[in-house]
């Protein structure tokens, strides 16, 4: 990612404008990254996102990958507090994108509560 210097800026500039922490939300693929290093030591802690169901996990392994993704961006970034933002299982997957060859686990309301409950 080229870009990573104006996300800083931007980060910098928010920082002196408000009193209120800042951070910045993205999938754990864009936190394991190296070059995400210097963006996390500009924030005040990271949001990550980690959906097991869209990285080819099955309903049985979703929470041990959800914990499993946050101890790995935990320990690339320890000096920063990690944030869930995102997570879950899906009640439905749309076929149109080509983003359903992800999915190897059910996507019904009943696999989502039994994530939930797990969770």
């Amino acid at each position: 990612i080229s870009d990573y210097p104006k996300y800083c800026g931007w980060v910098k500039k928010v920082q002196t404008e408000t009193q209120v922490p800042v951070t910045l939300a993205d999938d754990y693929n864009f936190w394991n990254k190296p070059w995400s290093q210097e963006i996390a030591q500009a924030l005040d802690y990271i949001v990550l996102h980690a959906y097991a169901m869209w990285n080819s996990q099955t309903l049985e392994n979703a929470l041990p990958w959800t914990e499993k993704t946050y101890h790995d961006i935990q320990t690339l970034h320890p000096s920063k507090q990690i944030v869930v933002g995102e997570s879950g299982w899906a009640t439905c997957a749309i076929t149109s994108n080509g983003d359903e060859s992800l999915i190897i686990g059910e996507a019904s309301e009943s696999a989502q509560k039994v994530f939930y409950d797990e969770y």
